[in-house]
Parts: C-alpha cells; sequence; structure tokens
C-alpha cells in the first residue's frame, strides 16, 4: 500500500499534525519509497530528535525532494546532525 501512495505523491503538507517520532518513521520510509515526490511540509508536528533521525533515514535514499521544511520541530542534536548529513 505504502508504494501504491509513493508512486502518486508529488507534494505532501502535515504541518501541525501530531505526527511525532512514530510518524516520522512512517514518512521516511514514504520518502524512501517515493521518486516522485517534491515537497514535505513537515512544521509544528513534534517529530523531536527522533522524528528528525526517522525522516533522514528517508531522506537518503530519496533523490526528488526539492523543498523540505521540518520547521517548529524540536530537532536538535543527531536528529538534525542525519538530516543535514542526508540533504548534502
Amino acid at each position: 500500500m505504502l508504494a501504491s501512495v509513493a508512486w502518486h505523491l508529488t507534494s505532501l503538507d502535515v504541518s501541525g499534525c501530531h505526527v511525532k517520532a512514530a510518524g516520522a518513521s512512517a514518512i521516511g520510509k514514504l520518502l524512501g519509497l517515493s521518486s516522485r515526490l517534491k515537497t514535505l511540509l513537515c512544521e509544528r508536528c513534534y517529530v523531536g530528535d527522533a522524528g528528525g533521525a526517522n525522516l533522514a533515514e528517508g531522506l537518503f535514499d530519496n533523490k526528488s525532494l526539492t523543498l523540505l521544511s521540518v520547521a517548529a520541530n524540536d530537532i536538535r542534536g543527531n536528529g538534525a546532525w542525519l538530516l543535514c548529513t542526508a540533504l548534502c
């Protein structure tokens, strides 16, 4: 099911949803599967450091994303480092 959604999705805005680290893990998996997702807005979602790391896991495999916003999620330390590494 997730692979089917990943194929069609070009933009995802979950801003303001309380996805937390578990939801960020699902979004990270989606990122890893998607070859068409261009925009991910994930602001104020309470993902924290662990969620930032979960998103980064998917970003390592994603080559299509051109816009990512993870503002106001309290991502620090290892989560921030992994996100920066995945984006570079």
